[in-house]
């Protein structure tokens, strides 16, 4: 019992592997960073598009916010603020009442000033 509490650390090999697994995390150039936040959620909103059009509501949003997770845990902060004002205005054009507009409608909503 005593031979595994004074058995040696390898904190190089720890330091080794939390270096590389940083590295494989992360993307260094801002064009690939921001092409990849594009295409996940052009990617995210085909998907939830589609199964919009297919009458699958309730699975839209956590797409688009899987779509957003992956850029975010990839690309880093910018990328991931753009693609959430992507995915937030497709929603808005694409899967929101009424379709294809960016109008708001009052139905649904109380009136908090009265």
């Amino acid at each position: 019992m005593t031979d595994l509490a004074e058995a040696p650390t390898r904190a190089g090999v720890r330091r080794t592997l939390a270096r590389w697994s940083r590295d494989l995390h992360t993307i260094h150039s801002p064009i690939r960073r921001y092409s990849l936040s594009v295409v996940c959620v052009g990617i995210g909103v085909g998907l939830a598009f589609t199964l919009h059009q297919h009458e699958l509501h309730a699975a839209e949003q956590p797409i688009l916010v899987l779509s957003i997770a992956v850029v975010a845990w990839y690309a880093g902060l910018g990328p991931t603020v753009l693609a959430v004002a992507l995915g937030a205005l497709a929603f808005a054009y694409y899967l929101a009442e009424p379709s294809f507009s960016f109008d708001l409608t009052s139905e649904g909503q109380t009136d908090l000033g009265e």
